[in-house]
């Protein structure tokens, strides 16, 4: 894992310690969660040193300045800590990222179209696939608007949060864990969120549902195929066989494949409450029971 120091702009690669936690050489950081802009700071132009110049610079200068005043000396930002020239480091960055956010002491959400008035739910943050791991992952995120200036915890704007994003105010709240939902209300917490490549809507959702899988850009819709394929692997939840289709798409669309797996995050835009088990005044009850189930080559294998 690279990191950056916060007064230096040095990039240094770190061990990570086996126990997922901070290892020796792994030093307390603060990490970045925003939207991409035109003329980004990347690594190659760390490596070459003339990044001052970019005119992503004054995002990097600022997240820095802000952690450094905060008392960390290393901090994280995908745009420059990671070499996207390498495909096995590319590959290894973003199935590790929801553990890296994991692992920050805090993550600043930096909303570079908010000016610190009217609705903030409204920015382009919470429409993005990558920010919804970034927002889920780490136990405090405080948000910023365009001029660096804080306006609140992720916590104490869990009301509008959850408003705007369908993620329930107790997880925002850290008073209920990721795996107390069910896979198809995950799956519509990413339904109406865009990424600039197709690949990266299902990419995006690695961490939130505990998988990892080789990345392979020129697939297209089979990466969410795959990732569901992952997924199934590790749980019995019935949940992810209920999706819909989307207002719009034809059943006869031909880059679409009508089998017992959803086409995209899209499908599963109307799976409101859909849980594997709820508790009614203190009891549980079952509203889709996991049973173990198998795929085969001629389909789904199941005891109801």
């Amino acid at each position: 894992m690279r990191l950056i120091n916060t007064k230096t702009y040095e990039v240094k690669e770190f061990i990570e310690s086996s126990d997922e936690s901070f290892g020796v050489d792994l030093p307390f950081y603060a990490i970045l969660s925003h939207t991409w802009g035109a003329d980004e700071v990347t690594f190659e132009d760390v490596e070459r040193g003339n990044f001052k110049k970019k005119k992503g610079f004054q995002k990097l200068e600022g997240f820095c300045k802000t952690a450094r005043s905060n008392g960390f000396a290393w901090a994280w930002m995908d745009t420059c800590c990671i070499d996207k020239r390498s495909s096995t480091e590319l590959s290894e960055a973003i199935n590790s990222m929801f553990a890296w956010y994991k692992r920050s002491l805090v993550c600043y959400a930096y909303l570079d179209d908010f000016d610190g008035f009217g609705d903030y739910g409204r920015c382009r943050w919470f429409t993005r696939g990558w920010t919804l791991q970034e927002l889920i992952s780490p136990r405090m995120v405080v948000f910023f608007n365009r001029d660096w200036r804080d306006f609140g915890e992720k916590s104490e704007l869990a009301e509008r949060i959850s408003q705007v994003t369908w993620i329930d105010e107790a997880l925002l709240r850290s008073q209920s864990d990721l795996s107390d939902f069910s896979v198809a209300e995950k799956m519509r917490w990413a339904s109406r969120r865009k990424t600039t490549r197709v690949e990266d809507r299902s990419y995006s959702l690695l961490g939130l549902f505990n998988v990892n899988m080789p990345l392979l850009y020129g697939e297209g819709h089979a990466a969410f195929y795959r990732l569901q394929e992952e997924i199934i692997k590790s749980t019995s939840d019935l949940s992810m066989f209920v999706w819909w289709k989307p207002w719009g798409v034809s059943t006869l669309d031909s880059d679409t494949n009508w089998g017992l797996f959803a086409s995209s995050p899209a499908f599963f835009e109307l799976a409101d409450g859909v849980v594997p088990k709820r508790m009614l005044k203190g009891e549980t009850t079952e509203i889709l029971a996991s049973r173990p189930f198998n795929i085969t080559n001629t389909g789904l294998q199941i005891q109801l």
